[in-house]
């Protein structure tokens, strides 16, 4: 049995917690005197909060231990001006002081309504070769992300769609590449009953291209289908070759790739069946709690 022992002083904050092993380290804690967080010690040294002398509730840097290299995070805020709040948080810079980016700085910026808009991400004194800006789009009238790209020679890009009457997930795909040469490199396709229950999930692209070669039929995508009972519980998921239908023939039906779930009445698992392939293309049952 571990004993931990926590220390409260009158104040309030919590000024320790000590292990009753011999090899956990202990917690120690620091405070201000506007009983703000002051310090942390803990197995990888102690790492010191600053705040801003303008304003003093504000968090500004945090000053990290030599187990992190003594680096400095320093905390970017939004000024009045331009319209914006002022003290939204805008991003970090990472470095060997307080204020310097000569290791990472990324910064953010929002749309008039408040939707996060932007991410630039630089490294090293902010060189330009190694900057990458992330442009989030979103869905009309929603908040919901409709696409991600990055600014950079990758063309990387990720694109998602929503079923229009419901919050609720038809596709997201994955694509790399410029110059007309951009491909998909993962794109899932998703189904979903009255219930809200995802039906089936089809999955396509260079990430999947395993399934695709050598098999049989050709195909150049593979669908996960799930059953569910009138508990809304899943009975059943397979793997398959081919696009989605509203009914997968059986031959198409991937070896190794079925699950079958059965519940106690308590709606706790009791029984899981995988079917696994043998030789002779003979499935084999097993059984599991």
């Amino acid at each position: 049995m571990l004993r931990l022992t926590y220390d409260w002083p009158k104040t309030g904050e919590l000024k320790s917690v000590i292990y009753g092993d011999t090899t956990t380290t202990r917690l120690d804690y620091t405070y201000t005197r506007m009983g703000q967080l002051n310090s942390v010690d803990d197995a990888t040294g102690a790492r010191d909060f600053i705040y801003d002398p303008s304003r003093p509730w504000r968090l500004s840097a945090e000053a990290h231990s030599p187990f992190y290299g003594q680096r400095v995070q320093t905390r970017l805020y939004e000024s009045s001006s331009g319209g914006t709040p002022e003290g939204r948080y805008r991003g970090f810079q990472l470095g060997a002081a307080a204020n310097s980016p000569g290791e990472l700085q990324q910064t953010y910026t929002y749309t008039a309504s408040g939707l996060f808009d932007t991410l630039a991400s630089n490294r090293e004194n902010n060189s330009v070769g190694l900057a990458r800006t992330f442009d989030y789009n979103y869905a009309a009238n929603s908040v919901l992300v409709a696409e991600l790209t990055a600014t950079a020679a990758n063309g990387f890009k990720v694109t998602r769609e929503y079923d229009p009457q419901r919050n609720v997930l038809k596709s997201i795909g994955t694509e790399w590449g410029t110059g007309g040469s951009s491909s998909t490199q993962a794109r899932f396709d998703y189904a979903h009953n009255d219930r809200g229950e995802r039906i089936s999930a089809q999955m396509s692209g260079a990430a999947f291209a395993d399934y695709y070669t050598g098999s049989p039929g050709g195909y150049n995508e593979v669908t996960h289908y799930y059953s569910y009972n009138g508990k809304g519980e899943l009975q059943s998921a397979s793997l398959h070759g081919g696009a989605a239908v509203a009914s997968p023939p059986s031959n198409t039906e991937l070896p190794g790739r079925r699950f079958e779930y059965r519940y106690d009445d308590a709606q706790f698992q009791g029984v899981i069946t995988y079917l696994l392939p043998l030789p002779g293309g003979n499935p084999r049952q097993v059984k599991g709690k």
